[in-house]
């Protein structure tokens, strides 16, 4: 029962690989109340509430989990009946994971790597801006797709490095239409979205080492937009899109907020960021493809044999 939610994703392989998930069901366990009447935020973030070293995350009519850090295990309780078990997979994978990684002290961004090379390109911005179809366009083109969801970014001895949480690829029916066509393999994600898992036997198993990040686009999300665009961005915007595109276990701890927003604006000044506007036009992607390359071989990273200070922009 348990191991079809861990056979795969950031629980298999990595610093999340020794936790262990309990699976309750609709039962409660002994001296937890219900949740107290809150209403569900805008953004979909789950309410969070601390008892020592032991956090309870509710997702609003779905179910509960507890995450105890001194025996590292997630227990989930609290699960509507009508909840499917691709909806408890995919909050533990890509809700629950990037902010236990962030709470474990990791830089976690919402963001798509595709790999140039020997280095990597990240894509953040709002959902539905089109990171997963971008990025996939791009695998298509005869780049390499790690993952499109979340993204853990470490500052190393020659600049910035980035690797996947775990490999993943998600989209809706119209792009994998366009760009992989209707024999790709896909299975449900959730049951409230139409956004399916694509299985590609081109995308790693598990996430890969980190390897040297040498840019970072943020999709504008501009239905209007008549032709790609490339303008860069100064640390300040960039560490404010950053901040916003980043993951937090607890938004409102400040210990943890303080070291999120050091790292990110140390980010922010060492690598090159871009808002990336285009028509959300599929046929139009190849020019889409050509800014992107052209920035990648401009920003390449620092080598150990050739260190001569941080990233110009």
């Amino acid at each position: 029962m348990l191991e079809k939610f861990i056979e795969r994703g950031p629980f298999v392989t990595g610093p999340l690989s020794v936790w262990r998930f309990v699976n309750l069901g609709a039962c409660i366990p002994a001296g937890i109340s219900a949740p107290g009447i809150s209403e569900p935020s805008d953004d979909g973030t789950p309410l969070i509430e601390w008892d020592g070293d032991v956090v309870s995350i509710h997702f609003h009519d779905v179910a509960r989990f507890r995450i105890n850090f001194e025996d590292r295990s997630i227990t989930g309780f609290d699960i509507s009946p009508e909840t499917a078990d691709c909806v408890i997979t995919h909050i533990l994978h890509d809700h629950i994971a990037p902010r236990l990684l962030a709470e474990l002290g990791e830089l976690v961004l919402h963001a798509s790597a595709v790999r140039f090379g020997d280095r990597l390109a990240l894509f953040l911005g709002q959902s539905g801006a089109g990171k997963s179809t971008l990025a996939t366009s791009l695998h298509q083109a005869g780049y390499n797709l790690l993952g499109d969801d979340a993204a853990i970014v470490t500052h190393g001895v020659d600049g910035f490095l980035a690797q996947t949480v775990y490999p993943s690829l998600r989209l809706f029916p119209e792009a994998i239409a366009n760009l992989l066509g209707d024999d790709a393999a896909t299975s449900p994600m959730a049951d409230y979205s139409d956004k399916q898992h694509v299985h590609l036997p081109t995308i790693p198993e598990v996430a890969g080492d980190p390897m040297p990040l040498a840019a970072i686009f943020f999709l504008s999300g501009e239905c209007g937009a008549t032709e790609a665009v490339a303008a860069p961005m100064d640390s300040t915007r960039a560490c404010i899109a950053l901040v916003e595109q980043s993951f937090s276990l607890d938004p409102k701890d400040p210990r943890c907020g303080a070291r999120r927003l050091a790292g990110l604006s140390r980010l922010a000044l060492e690598v090159p960021a871009y808002r990336l506007s285009y028509p959300h036009d599929f046929d139009r992607l190849g020019a889409v493809h050509q800014i992107i390359e052209a920035i990648m071989t401009k920003h390449r990273p620092i080598l150990p044999a050739d260190r001569r200070g941080s990233l110009s922009r």
